[in-house]
């Protein structure tokens, strides 16, 4: 799809602000963002410029747009296992992450754990998702045997 050109003094005479910006971008074109103090006016810039996407194709040709209405959302508890930078560096491994994210690394640290969460949820997906579980699931079982909160019990009773 061809880019749509527009006169910078038409585009700035109507969105003058970066809080202008944001509110175009998520509510005129429902794109999924990350709250407005941790958004810096590059990265809008790059998603109005197209530089940085709010929607994808994969492997089988379906578009997913990730607007407010296609986020994906998932619940990840403050675990060390599951710390901002573990998720980061998982979701790296992927190449449709790249195109969401900020490009400056200063800008990623300021985004929030749930909006970066989520967008790896709708993004990667089912791997993603299960990356998570199975560290739920780790930590859950570690502290269950350091913590002694195991009981033995007879199995016609379990």
């Amino acid at each position: 799809m061809e880019p749509q050109y527009v006169n910078v003094n038409s585009f700035s005479a109507k969105y003058r602000s970066k809080r202008e910006i944001y509110t175009f971008l998520t509510v005129d074109g429902e794109v999924y963002l990350p709250p407005f103090e941790t958004v810096t006016v590059y990265f809008c810039k790059d998603i109005v410029e197209g530089t940085k996407k709010c929607s994808f194709t994969d492997i089988l040709l379906t578009i997913l747009v990730v607007s407010t209405h296609a986020v994906r959302h998932l619940s990840a508890p403050q675990y060390e296992n599951l710390s901002m930078e573990k998720i980061l560096d998982f979701l790296a491994q992927f190449e449709a992450m790249h195109l969401f994210m900020p490009s400056e690394p200063h800008e990623i640290k300021k985004l929030p754990r749930a909006w970066v969460i989520n967008v790896g949820a709708t993004v990667v997906g089912q791997p993603f998702v299960d990356w998570v579980s199975k560290r739920i699931t780790t930590r859950n079982t570690e502290m269950a045997q350091d913590r002694n909160l195991l009981i033995k019990m007879d199995p016609q009773l379990a």
